[in-house]
């Protein structure tokens, strides 16, 4: 039996989210690659992804070997018809495979968000 040993509390919910590589000035490197958010708490998320390279630049790989890149991530929320903007570093990655499809799973930690600035989760995601 695997115990769970996060520290926060996690919304489980597929959100859709576009990354993006971005270096110091702004400038986008790599990407917009499309993902999905499979649990988001107040420090980081879960992402579910099918495309983690463009061109030379890889997702996980690229910020980790430069710690001045940076990833963008773009949550779309349809309901209520807004993009919540963040940037993260990756933390893990885990890559599946089958006979018909490789998804990969990475692990970002929020270094900031469109909710002022401040590392974490916007309130209106209500995560303690």
């Amino acid at each position: 039996m695997k115990l769970d040993h996060r520290k926060l509390q996690r919304i489980s919910e597929f959100m859709p989210v576009s990354v993006s590589i971005r270096n110091p000035g702004g400038e986008v490197l790599a990407g917009p690659l499309a993902g999905r958010i499979i649990d988001i708490c107040r420090d980081g998320a879960c992402l579910l992804m099918s495309q983690i390279q463009h061109r030379t630049w890889h997702v996980f790989h690229s910020p980790r070997k430069d710690k001045a890149l940076i990833l963008e991530l773009v949550v779309t929320l349809p309901e209520q018809g807004v993009n919540l903007t963040f940037t993260a570093r990756p933390v893990w990655l885990n890559t599946f495979e089958s006979d018909e499809f490789q998804e990969r799973m990475l692990g970002v930690a929020f270094l900031s968000s469109d909710n002022g600035g401040q590392a974490g989760l916007p309130s209106s995601f209500a995560v303690t």
